[in-house]
């Protein structure tokens, strides 16, 4: 299995390559590459981090990926771009297994100078590192900490947004609202989550080494429960709605040698999803973030990232989570950069320690095993861009 999907991995890769040297003659047309490439073990067999499948296996292939930008400019004022991605993830909802599908892809319309209009598949916006949610190379960590991520794990959305940019003499503010139907990067076992209707606003304020950003937005979240899926908790299946709220604040920072990135999401159920089981709420709110602090040192950059989370849903124990990670980079050049890591985390519940707290925080009880409120977990690797 290992050695045919390390195969698909380099078939991809060479035709991208060569679709990438074909384009450079094609004007007004530009593809580039880009990808990761891991090696991650973890050390409890009782809990399993997040995309571990297995005990203390080593895995070399559900922490990489290969993508492919395409970017295409129809005139002054019409452009298109998409993102083609295939992950070795199993435990997101687009591209996975590394089955190619599009992270994005949507056609721009500039009315007028520093207005944009987009239609089509986007990012959503609820994190600074949203943008570079698979280009990993341009994140000074591995990826985003994945028990804040799992709060709210909708990366894209398909719809419509309009944007602003104003200069504002120190630095940039760029405003843009959007709306649309979001689509859940988490695969779930026995419930399958949609999401509709969503609104919302963000706002950029950025300089030369900087950035702060805001952003609100809600969503009608329909979650379906399977008959062959049910839990004690749960004992009917069907659909069930509820509005969410979430609010987002983030910054980075690199200048002066000194690298810091910081996220906060809450999540609020104003009406909640209704549980089956009671018509209670089974999803009530959630909050975390994350601070990542390095230093550049020549090429190298050493770095630390403290993350912390907690989640009310009572379709599982309200958990209180952590983690803890080091880390070194190592820049090759500006395309390629090698990174190891170590990470610690810990969950909690309300009621003292549960190890299912962990399907919150995206972790998972491994069948059979002594339960652990721990997980220990080192990757290796490259991010790169071609």
């Amino acid at each position: 299995m290992g050695h045919r999907v390390i195969l698909k991995l380099s078939v991809l890769a060479a035709g991208i390559a060569m679709l990438s040297a074909a384009s450079a003659s094609a004007m007004d047309v530009n593809i580039d590459g880009f990808g990761s490439a891991y090696y991650a073990e973890t050390f409890q067999k009782g809990l399993l981090p997040t995309n571990f499948s297995q005990g203390t296996a080593p895995d070399f292939t559900h922490f990489s990926l290969i993508g492919l930008n395409v970017n295409s400019k129809i005139n002054e004022q019409w452009s298109a771009a998409a993102q083609l991605v295939g992950k070795g993830s199993t435990v997101g909802s687009i591209g996975n297994n590394f089955n190619i599908s599009a992270e994005y892809a949507y056609v721009q319309y500039k009315p007028m100078a520093d207005w944009t209009v987009r239609a089509g598949r986007q990012r959503l916006p609820f994190f600074t590192a949203s943008e570079y949610i698979n280009e990993h190379y341009l994140l000074p960590m591995r990826e985003i900490p994945a028990i804040v991520y799992n709060l709210a794990p909708f990366a894209t959305f398909d719809g419509v947004s309009v944007g602003k940019a104003f200069d504002v003499g120190m630095g940039k503010v760029n405003v843009a609202v959007f709306g649309g139907n979001p689509l859940l990067d988490k695969s779930l076992t026995g419930v399958t989550i949609t999401g509709q209707n969503l609104y919302g606003a963000r706002v950029n304020w950025e300089g030369e080494g900087w950035r702060v950003r805001m952003q609100a937005s809600q969503m009608e979240e329909y979650a379906n429960y399977s008959a062959s899926g049910l839990t004690s908790t749960v004992t009917s299946a069907g659909t069930y709605t509820g509005r969410q709220t979430f609010l987002s604040a983030g910054y980075r920072w690199d200048k002066m040698n000194i690298v810091s990135w910081g996220e906060y999401v809450y999540r609020h159920a104003d009406n909640g999803t209704p549980n089956p089981h009671n018509g209670d709420s089974s999803f009530n709110k959630a909050d975390g973030g994350y601070v990542l602090l390095g230093y550049r040192l020549g090429d190298w950059m050493p770095r630390y990232t403290f993350a912390h989370g907690e989640s009310v849903i009572a379709l599982q124990p309200a958990a209180n989570m952590a983690s803890h990670t080091v880390g070194v980079n190592y820049s090759v050049s500006p395309k390629v950069v090698l990174k190891a890591e170590y990470e610690h985390t810990s969950i909690a519940n309300n009621n003292g320690t549960d190890a299912n707290a962990g399907l919150v925080a995206g972790m998972t009880v491994q069948s059979g095993a002594t339960p652990a409120t721990s997980a220990d977990s080192a990757y290796v690797g490259v991010d790169f861009s071609f």
